[in-house]
């Protein structure tokens, strides 16, 4: 709890900061060690003028019985501003985070934001952000970008989509090589530019028998930085709830040729190891 309670504030479009990292085991020469939490602080909070804020270091070592990681101490850092803009809904932030392993010195620095305009209706975020770790030679830049329009049809020619709310989105990521936030935060994996976008209509209780109704449109587009097609898929979603609760569901996806390059991998992205 100490570190999930309001971890709201330290939220992000891209993971900058994972929790689970704070104290998380780590891999050390091939084997697997514990690590324990020695000291922690945490201070977060908002003002008046809706400028929130929140700061948490942890101290952290390695469980082993010979102590032979007495010296190899793991200091955390996050800091995190957010100052709502416009509205409620909108604003600007900044985080930090910095993990000291051993020496080696990761540090990660980005700004985001967040506007909610039309009465909240389109929603546009984002995010850049810049790694800087003493193992890699350049810094790397990881950007995350949204638009989406949210609404409901009321128009009444539309028989079938009448008081759906309908929702559409376009998403754009894309991580460098040399991008590593993996020590403090959480990425699948960099090298990567995806594109997604999608429809999506639901209803509730369409009819005397359901409680919800959806239709799900979506494709997503991946390559890396090299252009090699990673994933190319069209998917089609349509779901239904009865007041019984229960659920029947249909899917169908259509994947185009794309090319794997786990096994070719040519630079190193060890989340753990030190």
């Amino acid at each position: 709890p100490f570190f999930i309670n309001n971890n709201h504030i330290f939220s992000t479009p891209i993971n900058i900061f994972y929790s689970q990292r704070v104290g998380g085991n780590i891999i050390y020469d091939n084997q697997l060690y514990n690590v324990s939490i020695g000291d922690a602080f945490r201070l977060d909070g908002s003002n008046v003028n809706s400028f929130n804020y929140g700061f948490l270091f942890a101290k952290s070592k390695i469980d082993d019985s010979d102590n032979t990681f007495n010296d190899k101490k793991i200091n955390t850092f996050v800091s995190r501003l957010k100052k709502n803009i416009i509205n409620d809904n909108s604003y600007l932030g900044f985080i930090n985070t910095a993990h000291e392993n051993s020496g080696n010195l990761s540090q990660v620095y980005a700004i985001d934001g967040v506007l909610n305009l039309l009465d909240n209706k389109l929603k546009i975020d984002g995010q850049i952000a810049s790694s800087d770790n003493n193992s890699v030679i350049d810094n790397g830049i990881g950007q995350s970008y949204e638009i989406s329009y949210k609404d409901i049809i009321l128009d009444d020619k539309y028989n079938f989509l009448y008081n759906n709310i309908f929702n559409f989105w376009l998403n754009y990521q894309k991580y460098d090589r040399e991008f590593y936030i993996n020590d403090m935060g959480y990425l699948p994996r960099n090298d990567y530019i995806l594109f997604n976008s999608g429809l999506v209509f639901t209803k509730n209780n369409p009819n005397n028998f359901s409680i919800y109704r959806m239709l799900n449109f979506q494709t997503e587009i991946a390559r890396n930085i090299d252009g090699d097609r990673l994933r190319y898929l069209f998917t089609l979603t349509w779901q239904n709830t009865f007041i019984n609760n229960f659920l029947v569901s249909f899917n169908y996806i259509k994947g185009l040729s794309h090319y794997d390059d786990w096994l070719f991998l040519d630079y190193d992205y060890n989340y753990f190891i030190i």
